[in-house]
């Protein structure tokens, strides 16, 4: 146990927990700043070339465009110089921990070193922290790329195999290059020499070392990938009881599945955490290590006054950088702030699968389109909830799938007969159980202030001939309520998705149809279709995604329909029965163990089973 304590401060010179400090601090900075920029940079490239969302099908056409180009182009140079200045950051800490420097002082110092390595013209440095950061991340890189699942129905087992092995194969190339010249940075941050001639002192302290330094790290990183398996997994089996034991029994497997994904981001992103600054407080000890066994001066004072460019730049232009620090950080926390205010982060969007839609609300478990249905969607942590919309007599936007209330309130009129106040005199439960009794009907208003912020929505317009400004006062109503990223529109009715189109363009419309022929999907007034699932097959999918329109399959309720539809890649499934979707849907992106963990601990599962019960007057029509 000594032993291992003294070769851990041996190799362990700094503070690991300062340096993940440190390391927490560039994340945020990145999650508040550069990240929204990327967003915004997305969306503009995506409105240039006329496109409403990235498919895989029309994902290299989206890249070799001009837009996207030059996206790519201003990502490549930010990134590795974003990653430069946090590892010159680390190294200054590294070289002078027994100085207990401020946070906000290594981070002021941090930024003129990475100017100043930048004046010397050591333009490489940047691309060379690119595989220094692979290099520090093999393991996680590895083992995300050997377990990461294949969600793409047109990639073959072989296929996947194939493209994971070329993945690992260029990761170990990186990092074999990396390692030559593993100590490069240092003598270019800390003695101030020229990239190539820091690469050539790197190779050369590195001889006749580089067996023992390989393993030092191999054995230091078996060792986290070990610890970060053991809390991966503790974590897993803790979150699985806590899910089982404060979750509502029938929706246990949802909201694991729905925390599964999230988890799995976040012990990501620990992980990488700790694995980067592990590693670079390993290599620095090292390089301290190395460099006193070759006689070199290692401990003079690395302060700032002892590099004249950098005391210059400290002295005279102090209040330029940061005022541009200062500019920089509140334009990027405010574009922040109205992304995630407005849902409009085009990022998640392009990266995300197969997304889950409550038709009617979770219709299967409450009467649809109302409240309850809505909140028992949410509750079941579905993406969307599909609700219809008509306009009565005095022009009040309501919930209503029928045109004639009669099958939902046992009343024979129709919708543009009837006033908002004989609407909220009717009973719209009692139909689906008695326990729901005297539930209303609910306007859209009443619809979106419970489901803003907590679920998006797909607003189904049915139109009936009677309306008068319908898209004009639903458009108003999604202004008034800043729903515009959390809502879609759809309908069988192109002029009313043309209309809404007018009002507003960055308002996504979807055409719903049950069935159809030929090629007509090309138009620019709906971004998505609403397709029968029966009527979809794989060649009709890859030919909408062609146009950058999503497909959306409804209504999908048996195992294998819902097996199909993931098979054939559509983008969304709208279902009477979420919970089992979701299921289906994330099955081989779940660790499957704790899945059969909570299929044992929930004996009877018949609460999602696709056999209605009797009281439920299911009625299959259109959405």
């Amino acid at each position: 146990m000594n032993k291992c304590k003294v070769l851990y401060h041996k190799y362990m010179i700094a503070s690991n927990k300062t340096l993940i400090q440190i390391d927490v601090f560039f994340k945020v900075f990145f999650i508040l700043l550069i990240l929204p920029w990327i967003n915004q940079g997305i969306k503009m490239a995506m409105h240039f070339n006329g496109i409403s969302y990235i498919t895989e099908e029309n994902l290299l056409l989206f890249l070799s465009s001009p837009m996207a180009i030059i996206l790519i182009a201003i990502f490549l140079i930010t990134m590795p110089l974003f990653l430069l200045y946090k590892t010159i950051t680390m190294l200054h800490y590294c070289r002078n921990v027994n100085k207990k420097l401020a946070l906000h002082r290594l981070l002021f110092i941090g930024l003129l070193k990475t100017i100043n390595s930048l004046t010397k013209r050591n333009f490489m440095l940047p691309l060379f922290i690119l595989l220094m950061y692979i290099f520090t991340n093999i393991p996680l890189l590895i083992g995300i790329t050997i377990f990461c699942q294949n969600n793409s129905p047109s990639t073959g087992a072989e296929d996947i195999i194939f493209i994971k092995g070329l993945i690992i194969l260029f990761l170990l190339l990186a990092g074999m290059i990396a390692f030559r010249g593993i100590f490069t940075i240092y003598f270019c941050i800390h003695e101030q020499h020229s990239f190539f001639d820091s690469l050539e002192l790197s190779k050369r302290m590195l001889k006749k070392r580089g067996w023992k330094t390989l393993r030092i790290l191999i054995i230091y990183n078996l060792g986290l990938n070990i610890m970060f398996f053991l809390i991966y997994y503790f974590v897993l089996l803790m979150m699985a009881l806590l899910v089982y034991a404060f979750t509502e029994k029938s929706l246990v497997i949802s909201v694991f599945l729905s925390t599964y994904t999230k988890m799995n981001v976040l012990m990501i992103l620990i992980f990488s955490i700790i694995a980067f600054t592990t590693n670079i407080n390993i290599i620095s000890s090292l390089f301290h290590i190395y460099q006193e066994e070759d006689f070199k001066d290692l401990l003079i004072e690395d302060q700032v006054r002892t590099h004249p460019k950098i005391s210059s730049i400290h002295k005279k232009h102090r209040g330029i950088v940061m005022a541009c620090i200062l500019f920089v950080l509140v334009t990027g926390v405010s574009n922040f702030y109205i992304t995630v205010k407005n849902d409009a982060l085009y990022i998640n969007e392009a990266l995300s699968g197969i997304t889950i839609t409550a038709h009617r609300g979770n219709s299967h478990v409450a009467p649809e389109n109302t409240l309850p249905a809505l909140e028992n969607a949410i509750i079941a942590r579905s993406d969307y909830v599909e609700i219809d919309i008509q306009q009565t007599k005095d022009g009040t936007l309501i919930l209503m799938h029928d045109f004639n209330l009669k099958r939902t309130t046992g009343i024979n009129k129709r919708t543009w007969e009837v006033n908002l106040d004989e609407i909220r005199h009717l009973d719209a439960g009692s139909w689906f159980g008695l326990e729901f009794t005297n539930t209303p009907i609910p306007t859209l208003e009443e619809a979106i202030q419970l489901c803003k912020g907590r679920i998006k929505m797909n607003l189904e317009i049915k139109i009936h001939g009677y309306e008068k400004n319908l898209e004009e006062n639903l458009v108003a109503l999604i202004h008034q309520y800043e729903l515009k990223n959390q809502c879609i529109i759809s309908s069988m009715n192109y002029e009313t998705l043309r209309k809404i189109k007018q009002l507003d363009q960055d308002i996504k419309t979807g055409l719903v149809i049950t069935a159809f022929y030929g090629n007509f999907y090309d138009k620019d007034d709906f971004d998505f279709l609403s397709v029968r699932s029966i009527y979809l097959n794989k060649q009709i999918v890859e030919g909408i995604h062609k146009l950058g329109k999503e497909v959306h399959a409804w209504t999908v309720n048996s195992e294998t329909e819902i097996e199909r539809m993931k098979s054939i890649g559509v983008d969304c499934i709208i279902t009477d029965h979420p919970t089992l979707t979701m299921e289906i849907v994330y099955r081989n992106d779940t660790n499957h163990t704790f899945i059969q963990l909570l299929n044992r601990m929930l004996y009877d599962r018949n609460f999602y089973k696709l056999s209605l019960p009797k009281k439920i007057r299911y009625v299959n029509q259109a959405p």
